[in-house]
């Protein structure tokens, strides 16, 4: 069964809002700020809440820029991701039980501490292309075996 999720960036003066994720699939990572869509929610209103949830930001004018798919074993992918991208926010990111919020220059991307798939999208998303990403990685997600991306 594919896990439907979200990821927003949110860029503010050359640097972006990015977190350190303290519990669940990739704690100890850093990412974007997302989570799973609830049944019956958008990805446009699953990335609104997981935004306010984990670092208690309130977005608003989120611009679509893709979708991942991330497979392990199966044909079918185990993550389908929605990816969005905003400059427009309210508040002050606050740490949570979920998150560690870290503002970043935009220019230092620490991709040695992301998902290993991260370094091959993400720099298209941050020059404002719209993705397609086909990721396929091992069992248990630690080594990136092949990728596909379509950027338009």
């Amino acid at each position: 069964m594919t896990i439907r999720a979200t990821l927003t960036f949110i860029f503010n003066s050359g640097r972006l809002l990015l977190i350190r994720k303290k519990a669940g699939f990739g704690a100890g990572k850093i990412n974007g700020i997302g989570g799973k869509i609830n049944d019956g929610e958008s990805p446009y209103e699953a990335a609104t809440r997981e935004v306010l949830e984990e670092v208690g930001v309130s977005v608003y004018d989120l611009r679509h820029a893709g979708v991942l798919y991330f497979y392990s074993t199966s044909p079918t992918p185990d993550w389908e991701v929605f990816v969005y991208t905003t400059n427009n926010f309210e508040g002050q990111p606050i740490e949570t039980d979920e998150a560690l919020p870290l503002w970043v220059s935009l220019k230092s991307i620490p991709f040695e501490e992301m998902w290993e798939d991260d370094r091959h999208w993400l720099p298209h998303v941050l020059a404002g292309n719209k993705i397609e990403g086909h990721f396929f990685f091992n069992q248990d997600y630690s080594r990136l075996k092949g990728f596909r991306i379509l950027v338009y």
